[in-house]
């Protein structure tokens, strides 16, 4: 979604130019959703990486509610919340 955003920014920024010149707040608005875009695939990146064979520490990491373990954490949440 974040590197959508930035081909968008920056393709908005280029075709709302003035005098040949791209719009700056929407270019460094792209850039920044850039640099975001790419934190996120380094993030991800590390955390399929380090897993307890060849890493001190784990990354925490989301999963979708539809993948197997999205679904074995809400059914564990779940009962949980029935013994409560």
């Amino acid at each position: 979604m974040t590197v959508w955003l930035t081909f968008l920014m920056l393709g908005i920024a280029y075709i709302d130019n003035v005098d040949g010149v791209p719009n700056q707040r929407v270019q460094k608005a792209g850039g920044g959703f850039g640099i975001v875009a790419g934190f996120i695939a380094w993030w991800n990146m590390l955390a399929g990486i380090a897993d307890r064979s060849n890493s001190l520490f784990l990354i925490p990491v989301l999963h979708f509610p539809w993948s197997e373990k999205g679904r074995a954490a809400r059914v564990r949440s779940k009962d949980v919340e029935k013994e409560a």
